[in-house]
């Protein structure tokens, strides 16, 4: 009898172990698709390092949300997270999803319409000059807005007529010019190969304060809807939060920007936006088990991968 209750007890034993493991330190998730290839195959095993980040509190839903040992996150580091836009109330129990972080908070990302990343192999074209037109009394204007951007002047000014003069500027220092200067109507691009349809999304930071615009309209609101927990409504053209119109707003958490690799798979923030960080689980760390997806018992098994670090 004595020799079963010391069965049972190592039992009850491992099982405390491993579920104190689980909440603590390390879990294991299964990568279902092909979105994070070559890094991740479909049918891999990952252990996850919960401390990559610092821990989030265990049932956070229950006992509120804190981090021990916080650390920020890298960029390209792939994270795994709780689904951002599952209404379930307890962040802990939402779908689990991974992807790679290409954006930190405060940072400045080019998306087209759709918000897809501007394709690295086009970046040429956004940082290619273009001529600019302006009238000639917004000279001093736009020379103190560039002095403040980069602490350089492009001296090289043409005279167009006796009213407009007109200079070369990138794509991106145009954008920050409109960030900078409202009412920049008086700057215009003469080129017509200049790509518009691009636009720089800024990836909220805690306490940073941002505009709402036409074309980011949708996904800020229901950033702050879902995230931020206010009550906002449109009325019109006006967006209202909490009762009071609003052109702009301050975010209270830090959100990350995160993208899968196969430009197909849309789990990922086309689809769900803005990444809270108390959204965030942890870091994959290993690949401890790995097998063809759909294949038998007997066959499919990638032993080469067993064990094997997950490279960024």
């Amino acid at each position: 009898m004595k020799k079963g209750l010391k069965w049972i007890f190592a039992f009850i034993g491992a099982a405390v172990f491993i579920l104190l493991l689980r909440c603590f330190a390390f879990t294991s998730y299964y990568i279902p698709s092909k979105g994070m290839e070559p890094s991740l195959l479909e049918g891999d095993h990952i252990m996850v390092n919960k401390w990559a980040y610092g821990l989030r509190t265990p049932l956070a839903g229950y006992f509120g949300y804190h981090r021990w040992q916080e650390k920020p996150v890298e960029k390209n580091d792939i994270i795994v997270f709780n689904n951002p836009v599952n209404n379930n109330p307890s962040i802990d129990d939402r779908e689990v999803f991974i992807s790679r972080c290409i954006a930190l908070p405060g940072d400045t990302l080019l998306v087209d319409s759709a918000f897809s990343p501007f394709p690295k192999e086009k970046n040429h074209l956004l940082q290619s000059e273009y001529p600019f037109h302006y009238p000639i009394e917004k000279r001093e204007i736009l020379d103190s807005l560039l002095r403040t951007i980069d602490n350089r002047i492009d001296t090289n000014v043409v005279n167009i007529d006796s009213a407009t003069q007109a200079r070369n500027l990138s794509w991106a220092t145009f954008h920050q010019l409109e960030l900078m200067q409202k009412d920049s109507a008086w700057l215009q691009p003469s080129d017509s190969l200049m790509p518009r349809k691009v636009f720089a999304l800024i990836i909220p930071r805690k306490g940073q304060k941002m505009d709402i615009q036409p074309w980011n309209r949708t996904l800020l609101t229901n950033t702050i809807l879902l995230h931020e927990h206010k009550n906002i409504s449109l009325k019109g053209d006006s967006i209202w939060i909490d009762e009071q119109p609003a052109s702009h707003y301050s975010y209270t958490k830090d959100y990350h920007w995160v993208s899968s690799y196969n430009p197909i798979n849309m789990t990922d923030s086309r689809l769900f936006g803005f990444v809270p960080h108390d959204h965030i689980i942890g870091k994959p760390s290993y690949i401890w088990f790995s097998k063809e997806h759909r294949s038998s018992l007997f066959d499919g098994y990638r032993w080469n991968r067993f064990f094997n670090k997950v490279q960024p």
